[in-house]
């Protein structure tokens, strides 16, 4: 059942922009219970209003909508593999792959993504984590913030970006990092959900392979010889702390001398004096060295005097942490932010729910859609030339007298003999039509066997008749569709109607309920949106709806908005439910008669 909606306008209510959101990005959105995505509808919580949260809703129905249209979900993401961090970091690199993407067609989603973060770390949904946590919760911040800020360009996330690699380098071997960051760059090269999967794998591969190597980028570590020849280990780190290989005349030593700060080629260096010198630039001496800075920031973030005792302790430490990483279980890992987000607006939710129904497209049948097309052009040609000619009438300029003026009425200089000085002409200033009309037909169970073949029938002759009126627009659309949730387009204002005649044809396959809410959401999003003066709405109907007490908030809403709604009541005895519910109508007893009323219900409307 649905709850009555509280909104202070339905161009600014949830449903509307909601449904505009999900036009724009062609995806199915529902207002209404807790914020989520099953891969094929988004749901947004219905918020209450003044809360300061529909932004937030907005950023979060981009990102999922980005999913829905990008994101390939027969992928498995943890590859096949059961794998809990596979899966996570699948997740998370396709996060960015998709925002990045969505930026190509809907450059503005940069803002309204990067404003959610904004919004999470003011609130303190998304933050930094300690050293003492689980070492995976580190590694997935870093992740997290690095690729949005370098990658998704949200500069929102830059001090926490740096904040997190410095955790890093303190929880992990400097090597890691740096492979780790090189990894990286291959983030804004993915193309699909795939690539996703395969880069996860391969940061899980480079992991494994770090906790099996010792760290070559501790040199100072006790166990290795500063200065003695063959000195791999040292060479490596080099190559992780960013180093320049194979320059001409590069020793074993030469590299040594390099990961511990000295100043290459010096004469006279002895042993002390390059202890020495790794002291100063534990210290913070010797800035500015090539390849020192990933080490010095990680000298000083980490604190740690390069050299010292214990540093052995420290690198098994960092070892043991990839190990944690490696065997982290779905509980050690953090909540993805988009689920955080959700959560935060669920919380915010009021009671209720409010569907915005779902457009089903369908073609119809083309060759019954064109006989009915021909039929009804040769039945309706004189209510169609009557209400061509009202509205033609209607928007002439007529001319009357008056007393005063410079032009003399012909037809009405006897007047002057009887004193009425009312001679002169004055021409009366016309309103021109400019109407947008939505006809929403009751397609449900009891409308069979006939009625809802002769309202598609009147629907479509009155299209037929305003196509040709300038300054008018007319859409029709079916309701209920094969749920209670859908809604069968029929003709939208911009097509033209010998186009899609084949929608008029009816399919077995609807649903028997009455779901006049959502079928007047439907009509309500779509006029509130049109840039037309005058914005109609009218029913065809022969029951009573689902739930009176939503219709007639919507109603209410409606007619706030400043949208006319016109009921036709279909049948026998319907007239009194349609009074109770819209508060009046035009009563029609035989379908027969229904295109008759529904052009009586346009001539005034146009007439007006």
């Amino acid at each position: 059942m649905i709850k009555s909606v509280k909104t202070g306008t339905l161009m600014s209510s949830m449903p509307i922009v909601a449904a505009a959101y999900g036009r724009k990005f062609k995806v199915p959105v529902q207002v209404g219970g807790q914020a989520c995505t099953n891969g094929k509808r988004i749901y947004v919580p219905l918020l209450p209003e003044g809360s300061g949260m529909d932004k937030i809703a907005w950023g979060y129905l981009t990102h999922e909508a980005a999913h829905l249209r990008y994101t390939d979900f027969s992928v498995p993401k943890d590859g096949g593999t059961g794998d809990t961090l596979v899966g996570y970091l699948t997740n998370l690199l396709e996060d960015v792959r998709i925002e990045l993407k969505m930026r190509i067609p809907y450059p503005g989603t940069a803002e309204t993504l990067e404003s959610t973060r904004a919004w999470a770390i003011r609130q303190g949904i998304l933050t930094i984590p300690s050293e003492d946590e689980h070492p995976v919760k580190v590694m997935t911040a870093f992740l997290l913030t690095r690729l949005g800020a370098r990658v998704l360009g949200y500069s929102v996330l830059n001090e926490m970006a740096d904040e997190s690699e410095a955790l890093m380098r303190r929880v992990f071997p400097r090597s890691t990092v740096a492979k780790l960051m090189g990894h990286l760059t291959k983030v804004s090269g993915m193309q699909s959900t795939n690539d996703a999967l395969a880069l996860a794998l391969e940061i899980r591969g480079l992991l494994e392979e770090e906790q099996e190597t010792p760290d070559d980028s501790d040199d100072d570590a006790p166990g290795d010889d500063e200065g003695q020849p063959g000195d791999s280990d040292d060479e490596a780190d080099d190559e992780a702390a960013g180093d320049d290989e194979g320059q001409p005349g590069d020793s074993d030593d030469e590299a040594d001398d390099e990961a511990a700060g000295d100043d290459e080629g010096q004469p006279g260096d002895s042993d002390d004096e390059a202890d020495d010198e790794a002291d100063d630039e534990a210290a913070g001496d010797d800035e500015g060295q090539p390849g020192d800075s990933d080490d010095e920031a990680d000298d000083e973030a980490a604190g740690d005097d390069e050299g010292q005792p214990g540093d052995s302790d420290d690198d098994t430490q960092k070892r043991a942490n990839i190990a944690s990483v490696l065997s982290s279980r779905s509980d050690d890992l953090p909540e993805d932010l988009a689920s955080l987000v959700a959560n935060a607006l669920s919380n915010e939710a009021v009671d209720g729910q409010c569907v915005m129904p779902i457009p089903e497209p369908y073609s119809g049948n083309t060759t019954i859609g064109g006989e009915l097309l021909e039929k009804v052009q040769a039945d309706s040609r004189g209510l169609t030339a009557k209400l061509q000619g009202l509205i033609q009438a209607h928007r002439m300029d007529r001319q009357y007298a008056r007393r005063t003026g410079q032009r003399v009425v012909q037809n009405r200089l006897h007047r002057a003999g009887t004193a009425d000085s009312r001679v002169f002409a004055k021409k009366r200033q016309r309103t021109a039509v400019n109407t947008a009309i939505h006809i929403l037909v009751d397609l449900s169970g009891s409308m069979e066997g006939g009625t809802d073949r002769v309202a598609m029938e009147s629907a479509m002759a009155l299209a037929l008749a305003l196509k040709p009126v300038m300054g008018v627009s007319t859409a029709i659309t079916g309701f209920p569709g094969s749920s209670d949730d859908r809604v069968r387009p029929i003709l939208a204002s911009h097509e033209h109607i010998d186009r899609v005649s084949g929608r008029f044809a009816l399919l077995a396959n609807r649903c028997s309920t009455t779901p006049m809410t959502e079928g007047l959401w439907f009509v309500a999003a779509d006029l509130v949106m049109r840039p037309e003066d005058r914005k109609v709405a009218v029913v065809m109907t022969d029951g009573q709806p689902n739930d009176i007490e939503s219709t007639q908030s919507i109603l209410t809403m409606m007619k706030t908005a400043g949208i006319e709604v016109a009921p036709i009541a279909i049948g026998p005895d319907v007239l009194p439910h349609v009074t109770k519910v819209f508060g009046a109508g035009t009563e029609v007893l035989e379908a027969a008669d229904l295109k008759a009323a529904l052009f009586g219900i346009a001539k005034q409307m146009l007439a007006a």
